[in-house]
């Protein structure tokens, strides 16, 4: 299934939804700190964008992990 395009404020948002809706980070009232993603040429799964410098995410590596998978499977970020 072909990807959507996105924003880059879009995908930020929609990683940062999942993330604090996980029950973990609910239970914890953890705020993440998520960073706009940035453009990258398309990795070998058609991926053409990349997340990193998460702030506050100690204990959180794979919430953050799982939430970007999720986004990155549905979402390419728009070529601005």
């Amino acid at each position: 299934m072909p990807r959507a395009l996105q924003s880059a404020e879009d995908i930020q948002a929609e990683v940062r939804r999942l993330i604090h809706e996980h029950r973990d980070v609910r239970s914890s009232a953890a705020v993440i700190d998520v960073p706009l993603p940035v453009l990258q040429r398309a990795d070998g799964t058609g991926l053409n964008w990349w997340m990193s410098g998460f702030g506050n995410a100690f204990g959180f590596t794979e919430v953050i992990g799982a939430a970007v998978i999720n986004v990155g499977k549905r979402w390419n970020l728009i070529d601005e």
